[in-house]
């Protein structure tokens, strides 16, 4: 195994995930700090690898959510299990859909 020091450690996980895959090692959970998760990652680890990335997601820096304008993800409760969303207004979603996922490469 690779350790690759990064400003952005979730770029090294493409890499990592496809050497994973190649000594059949891939997990279906991969638990990853801070420095890995981002919501472009984590889709792209579930579309590419059918990884699910499990980490804390950095704050949001929306211009809205610094200017407390708006609203922003930790407005929204997103239930994985049940598959909804509860919006701030206390309406919950009924179209939940999962992107297709494609084959690993």
């Amino acid at each position: 195994m690779a350790t690759v020091v990064s400003s952005a450690d979730s770029q090294a996980l493409p890499g990592i995930h496809a050497r994973l895959r190649r000594l059949r090692l891939l997990p279906g959970q991969h638990l990853v700090d801070g420095g890995y998760t981002s919501v472009a990652g984590m889709d792209a680890a579930a579309r590419h690898h059918r990884v699910t990335l499990i980490g804390p997601l950095p704050p949001s820096t929306s211009p809205q959510h610094r200017a407390q304008d708006g609203f922003g993800r930790d407005n929204f409760i997103i239930d994985f299990d049940q598959r909804e969303v509860t919006f701030p207004n206390g309406q919950i979603s009924g179209n939940w859909q999962d992107f297709p996922v494609a084959e690993p490469t």
